[in-house]
């Protein structure tokens, strides 16, 4: 299944990599006065692309709208590999492993392996730093089991900095959303 270009350029970005060298390495360009003072005075510059850390913010995932999405998905139809999974496996309904594969389509854009992607449920209570979906059934909320109350959205920023990660790309409501959408279109037959 191809990956999502949307979700792809967020992740990725070209980083310039400067460093000084004594000896001239490729195309490298001299910068005299540190020639003059002895120090390394060739400046390389290599692009390179780097990847930053994912944190899925589904702490106020609806589960109702994504249910209703995907059942408006199957309606129009979806590829018969996924329908013959489905019957398949006893006591997976359709919808369920939709949103399902939903999930470890998000986990497979994760393309950094020295951390894992964060998956945040239970109104931050409850988070996982694993490249597999954590607990798939509580990625998105249930409205009946939730006092109304209890509801919070932390914006992006308060979220990279209680996890360490001031580069990390947050995805929260709106945005797994649009995903699910361009996830749906992909699926369909």
């Amino acid at each position: 299944m191809t990956m999502s270009h949307s979700l792809l350029e967020q992740l990725s970005q070209p980083r310039i990599h400067q460093q000084l060298h004594h000896q001239p390495v490729g195309n490298s360009i001299i910068i005299p006065e540190k020639l003059m003072s002895g120090e390394a005075a060739f400046l390389s510059v290599s692009k390179s692309t780097s990847y930053k850390p994912i944190i899925f913010d589904c702490t106020s995932l609806p589960d109702q709208e994504v249910n209703d999405k995907i059942a408006g998905s199957i309606k129009s139809g979806v590829r018969p590999g996924i329908i013959e999974i489905s019957m398949s496996e006893k006591h997976v309904e359709l919808n369920g492993l939709i949103k399902k594969i939903f999930f470890y389509w998000l986990a497979a854009h994760h393309m950094n392996d020295t951390t894992s992607p964060v998956w945040l449920t239970w109104y931050y209570n409850n988070y996982s730093r694993s490249v597999q979906t954590y607990l798939d059934s509580r990625l998105t909320l249930d409205d009946c089991k939730v006092k109304p109350m209890a509801r919070l959205k932390l914006p992006p920023e308060r979220i990279k900095y209680c996890f360490n990660q001031p580069s990390a790309v947050v995805l929260q409501t709106d945005d797994l959303l649009v995903l699910l959408d361009e996830f749906l279109a992909l699926i369909a037959d």
